[in-house]
């Protein structure tokens, strides 16, 4: 039994070759409960020699991505191949705004995170009044972009920093 697990960044339904999930488990678990387990490699690829005729129940999963349920399988129905996608759970990420070690209040903040993956949509938070921030990103590597605009409703005194994350 062979197989790819990626991830389908650019829903296109191919694995790309920047998609390919290392260390994602796919479990063949039989009704005894007793069960065969493959880890991808760093091309997302698996191998593992199994009964071809076994009904398994069949699981892919990677963690920080949904795990997959794919049924009860033989090795044959899948003709000896399995070519699955998994979907990136969302992370929480908050925090506030400092200055030299003080809370930046009552300012026009933007934080924008910018992935390095074409494929990772950007996001941008509103500070809040209180300096705090709060949302939802995908797992990656992403640049950050502070935007301070110091007089409101005028964009003569803005400034930028920007940190890799």
């Amino acid at each position: 039994m062979r197989g790819t697990i990626f991830w389908d960044s650019d829903d296109n339904e191919v694995a790309g070759a920047d998609e390919m999930l290392s260390n994602a488990n796919v479990l063949f678990r039989e009704a005894s409960g007793q069960y065969i387990k493959a880890i991808t490699g760093d091309t997302g690829t698996f191998s593992l020699n199994i009964n071809p005729t076994t009904l398994y129940q069949v699981t892919v999963s990677k963690p920080g991505f949904q795990t997959v349920e794919l049924g009860k399988h033989t090795p044959q129905s899948l003709s000896f191949s399995l070519i699955q996608s998994l979907e990136p759970i969302s992370i929480p990420i908050t925090g506030k705004v400092y200055l030299e070690d003080e809370v930046i209040e009552d300012q026009n903040i933007l934080l924008h995170f910018n992935s390095e993956y074409s494929s990772i949509p950007s996001t941008t938070f509103q500070v809040g009044r209180d300096g705090a921030y709060s949302g939802r990103i995908l797992p990656g590597l992403y640049q950050v972009t502070f935007t301070h605009n110091i007089t409101a409703g005028d964009d003569t005194n803005v400034y930028q920093i920007v940190q890799e994350l």
